[in-house]
């Protein structure tokens, strides 16, 4: 019997490695602020701290203006995903 992973399962935990160090290397090296944690660097013009994958799956899709939340599940396809789901 093999019991070696298939090559999907280890590109999985590969993402799922990268993505982790990613964020945390962002977090040591970028001025942030959360809401348990307040601001690092002291100030309050900082950005929040998201993790790659909400800043790719939504964040980059908010404009400085402001969004409102159906025209933001409209641009990152969420609606459409949700109605295929049935």
């Amino acid at each position: 019997m093999d019991d070696r992973c298939p090559l999907s399962a280890l590109l999985s935990q590969v993402l799922v490695a990268f993505t982790i160090e990613f964020d945390n290397e962002f977090e040591h090296a970028i001025p942030h602020r959360t809401t348990s944690h307040g601001t690092s660097g002291g100030s309050t013009s900082v950005p929040w701290l998201v993790s790659m994958v909400v800043w790719m799956q939504f964040m980059r899709f908010v404009p400085d203006q402001g969004i409102d939340g159906k025209e933001l599940c409209r641009r990152t396809g969420l609606l459409r995903r949700h109605s295929e789901r049935g």
